[in-house]
Formats: C-alpha cells, sequence, structure tokens
C-alpha cells in the first residue's frame, strides 16, 4: 500500500533537520501557514546560524535588525501602542505594550539561533531584560551611556558561547566601573575585551585570563605595567594594549620610569620599545611606548630581534 509522504508526517528529528537548513524568515513563513507547524517550530529548539544583530533601545522605541547573510538584513522598529514597522509597512497590535511584543518575539529568535556578532546600542534608561533563556552569541558590540547597563546586558549573554567582548562608552572620558561584571563566568570566559572611549575603575588582575585586550586606565602606574608583563606568563595572552587617560606631555616622563627599570630601549628609528624573554617560554615580550600608551605583545622567537 502507498503512502503520501508529507513535511508534517515526518518524524520530529528530520524536521528538524530540514527546518535548519533554512533561513530564519523563510521558518517564520512557515510558522505561520498552519497549527501544526506554528506549534513545532515554537516549542522546538533549533539552531540557526545569524551573522549580525543590531539591537537599539530607547524609552520609546526598540528596532531590531538580523543580518542572515551579505545583503539579507531584515529590520523591525517596536514602538508607540505597539506599532511594528518592517520596511513601509506597519503593523498595530492592539492592547499590548511594544515592549512586551518585542521581548516575545526576541525571546523566540534568540531560541532558535546563534549569532556571530550581537551589537547593542543602549540610549536612556536601564532595559528590563525579559529572556527565559540567555543569548548565544560569540561577540558583543555595545554602546553604553550608563555603566550600569553592563550588568543589564552581559548576564543574558551565553557565558558557553561568549568569545569577545567590546564596549563603547557613549560620554568620552567616563570612568567605568567593573566591579560586578568581573565576577560573572560570561567575562571569565570571554578571550577578547576591549573598552574604548571612556576609562576602568578596576585592578589590572580582571583582564589577566584573556588573551587580546585593550583598555584605558586613568593614568600611568609602573605597578600596572608589571601585571601586565606577567600576565604574559599565561601562554593564551598575545596582546595588550594600554592606554592612560591623563597622558598627554607625559611620556617623556614614563620613558625615564621604564628605562630606569628594564634598561635602555631598543635601538629603533620609528619606535621605543623593550623586548624580554617570557618565563619557561621560547616567546619575547616586545613593550612598546606610544604618545598615548604603551602595547605590550607576545613574539615568536624568530620575530623578536
Amino acid at each position: 500500500m502507498a503512502y503520501d509522504l508529507t513535511l508534517l508526517s515526518l518524524p520530529e528529528v528530520a524536521m528538524k533537520h530540514i527546518l535548519e537548513r533554512l533561513d530564519y524568515p523563510s521558518i517564520q513563513r512557515l510558522r505561520k501557514t498552519c497549527q501544526q507547524f506554528h506549534h513545532f517550530i515554537e516549542y522546538t529548539s533549533l539552531d540557526l546560524h545569524v551573522e549580525e544583530v543590531y539591537l537599539e533601545f530607547t524609552p520609546t522605541k526598540f528596532v531590531f535588525a538580523a543580518t542572515f547573510s551579505p545583503g539579507h538584513t531584515t529590520t523591525l522598529e517596536y514602538s508607540g501602542s505597539c506599532t511594528i514597522k518592517k520596511d513601509s509597512k506597519e503593523i498595530l497590535i492592539q492592547g499590548k505594550n511594544f515592549q512586551d511584543v518585542f521581548w516575545r518575539d526576541f525571546e523566540l529568535f534568540a531560541r532558535q539561533c546563534s549569532i556571530k556578532t550581537l551589537d547593542f546600542n543602549v540610549k536612556g534608561e536601564i532595559v528590563d531584560w525579559k529572556l527565559p533563556r540567555k543569548i548565544r552569541t560569540e561577540e558583543i558590540l555595545s554602546t553604553w551611556g550608563f555603566q550600569e547597563n553592563i550588568m543589564d546586558i552581559i548576564p543574558v549573554l551565553d557565558e558557553k558561547s561568549i568569545k569577545s567582548i567590546y564596549i563603547f562608552i557613549r560620554e568620552r572620558g567616563m570612568v567605568f566601573g567593573l566591579e560586578e561584571a568581573v565576577k560573572l563566568p560570561q567575562w571569565k570566559n570571554a578571550e577578547k575585551v576591549s573598552i574604548f572611549n571612556g576609562f576602568v575603575d578596576g585592578k589590572i588582575d580582571n583582564f589577566a585570563h584573556f588573551s587580546d585586550v585593550t583598555v584605558t586606565l586613568e593614568e600611568f602606574d609602573l605597578e600596572d605595567v608589571m601585571k601586565i608583563k606577567n600576565s604574559f606568563n599565561n601562554p593564551k595572552m598575545t596582546c595588550f594594549r594600554l592606554y592612560f587617560h591623563n597622558y598627554e606631555g607625559h611620556f617623556n616622563r614614563i620613558k625615564e620610569v621604564l628605562t630606569e627599570k628594564f634598561g635602555q630601549p631598543e635601538a629603533s628609528d620609528d619606535a621605543t620599545l623593550w623586548i624580554s624573554e617570557i618565563l619557561n617560554s621560547k616567546n619575547f615580550l616586545q613593550m612598546r611606548l606610544l604618545d598615548d600608551g604603551l602595547i605590550f605583545k607576545r613574539l615568536e622567537a624568530k620575530s623578536a630581534f
């Protein structure tokens, strides 16, 4: 006896396998075709890959933009008494708060997708997160106006997925506290961190486990330099870019301090640098003095000189 084989008659494992080969917009269109597809997609944890997601939060509007492949970006705006805008089309959902609807949609998206780069831009009050599960992303790019926002965002990231944290402070020169963030597993598990346009108020030890660091401190301190130098005993550390908020006019003074500690810099026409061996390693550490800070870099033995 012959049987008609349809997509809905397939085993759940086979259905999941097929859906994971579709892009997210196609899955959402399929979700709207019938109750069976709606229920299956709603309650199945798919593993879809998204190149980049941009989220912008203001008191009056949330913006969601997802890039599924080069040239293929979907943008949605949630605002007012729940108006959802896509391109030139608007949908009004009666009796709903736009923030509640956004979080319901984004929860489904976060459940089904792993994101390569997640870009946050927070403008205004602290975001009231309503996600029942953590967001799977390799890289977080964030623009924040309040240092409290760091404790809104980082805890909702999946600690097993996050590899890179990039923070841009909207108000130039603002002190950025990290006391609570450094305790989080997301911070401890990440490999790279960069903080721009502000300076951190915290111990340099909090960055020793990363492989790549870019950070600004308020001012030069030889003790911090020694801690960074020692952090290269960790074989994962490859580069540490250290800048100073109060640096102007101090290049010669810092050069004198470093020369007294490490000896005369290497002969070079265009750079002031020191090279030393890394303990228990065949590698060398290059420390380069710049007009606005220091760069520490691990070098292979053959490229050190």
